[in-house]
């Protein structure tokens, strides 16, 4: 019991002990306040990607949509006068789809913007077979150059006999320069192509889920979203270190505020400890029969040479085990 309560009753130890105490304050209040940081950035990469998928899962149900519109609504002679008034009927949908081609088999016929390609005219090669999840096949980010598109790039869907362009889909530039996004076109696990932003940030993020301990970057938080048919997927990291250092004089003023918070606690709980164990309140509170000691002063007649007596004095024993006189407890 002595050596848990000494350090509380000297001076020494006290003043350790205040410092402990604002340490201990500054940690905590250091942790919590990383936690706030790192939640609430967490939180902004999850909203600013979120928003993002939305408008991509819109523009994928219209594109579902819009084969469903041109397999029911575009039914005269192929390429006639009639057939591309019923394309452009669908190309007037507000969907953001506005290019829609006829092409059996791969092979460009007509279109909402040409009469006629004579000869038709072959997409080649489809970088996505039809034979996918989605439907339908992909010719990814292509010059439209040969279907009579000039200076656009664009994703052509196919799902026979109807081709349709996707306009490049770009991922909003972030307000802050410590977070980068990148949006791919996603078909396969291991087949993706990158469409706009930082390029390296969706395969650092593949590589950190299938292994957490690889490429790790410090301080890095990671958020990825894909659209229910995971034809895009947008994936964000943000820096915490990079957000610091772009906000030096205000980390700096935090730190300075939290270590003045810390004193003001320490100061109080230091004063605390030194009214708790004063010698005053450790008498009142351990004032019994038990710590109270009684030293025997012998009385020596001198001219016999014998005892004649003894003088009784009360001594107390402290909790550190030490005895007290009684001019220290009474005054």
């Amino acid at each position: 019991m002595a050596r848990l309560t000494n350090p509380f009753i000297s001076g020494h130890h006290q003043s350790l002990i205040s410092f402990m105490i604002w340490l201990a304050i500054f940690i905590s209040g250091a942790a919590l306040l990383g936690w706030f940081i790192v939640a609430e950035v967490q939180s902004r990469l999850r909203h600013e990607v979120s928003t993002e998928v939305a408008q991509l899962e819109k523009l994928h149900s219209n594109i579902g949509k819009a084969f469903e519109r041109l397999r029911s609504d575009v039914t005269a002679r192929p390429c006639s006068s009639e057939f591309r008034s019923q394309l452009r009927r669908v190309a007037f949908r507000p969907d953001g789809l506005s290019e829609f081609l006829y092409a059996p088999n791969g092979y460009v016929e007509c279109s909402t913007t040409r009469q006629r390609f004579d000869p038709p005219v072959s997409f080649g090669l489809p970088d996505v077979g039809a034979d996918n999840d989605l439907g339908f096949a992909l010719w990814v980010d292509r010059d439209l150059d040969f279907i009579g598109l000039q200076g656009i790039r664009g994703t052509i869907a196919l799902s026979e006999p109807f081709a349709l362009v996707i306009p490049m889909q770009t991922t909003e530039p972030s307000n802050s320069s410590w977070i980068r996004k990148e949006l791919v076109l996603h078909v396969r696990h291991d087949k993706w192509w990158h469409t706009s932003g930082h390029h390296g940030v969706y395969k650092r993020h593949l590589a950190r889920e299938n292994d957490p301990g690889a490429n790790s970057e410090f301080g890095t938080l990671r958020q990825l979203s894909c659209d229910p048919q995971k034809l895009h997927c947008l994936a964000a990291e943000a820096s915490l270190p990079e957000m610091l250092a772009g906000s030096a004089p205000f980390a700096a003023f935090a730190v300075l505020m939290l270590g003045m918070l810390a004193a003001s606690a320490a100061s109080g709980a230091q004063s605390f400890l030194t009214r708790y164990w004063s010698l005053e309140a450790r008498f009142k509170r351990n004032l019994d029969s038990k710590s109270l000691v009684c030293a025997y002063q012998p009385i020596l007649n001198l001219k016999t040479g014998t005892i004649s007596g003894c003088e009784v004095l009360a001594r107390w024993r402290d909790v550190d085990g030490s005895i007290v006189s009684p001019d220290k407890f009474i005054k």
